[in-house]
């Protein structure tokens, strides 16, 4: 079974967004590079969510907007690497899961 290209982006935003969290509550590093997400990555779905009314941590709204979704993906695939977008689906899968 395969995710949609849709789910991919839904995923790395919200995987983003944990390392984001937690990076903020432990004062360590900045999230960016952190938890396995590349900067790449996170560099993509930051602007995405903004750009579409999302927060960064409300997986309802990455995981049902599609605008946001299309947006990330685009910049994922022109900006990473094939590995990164690899990444980008496999974070998408266990973040959107519960949440569609």
């Amino acid at each position: 079974m395969h995710a949609t290209k849709t789910q991919i982006f839904t995923a790395v935003f919200l995987a983003a967004a944990a390392v984001n969290a937690q990076s903020a509550s432990d004062s360590a590093a900045p999230p960016t590079g952190t938890g396995g997400i590349s900067p790449c990555i996170i560099g993509c779905v930051q602007p995405a969510a903004t750009a579409n009314g999302c927060d960064f941590t409300d997986p309802k709204c990455v995981c049902a907007s599609a605008q946001f979704q299309a947006d990330a993906r685009k910049c994922l695939e022109d900006t990473c690497t094939p590995e990164e977008v690899t990444t980008a689906l496999g974070l998408q899968q266990a973040q959107c899961a519960g949440s569609t």
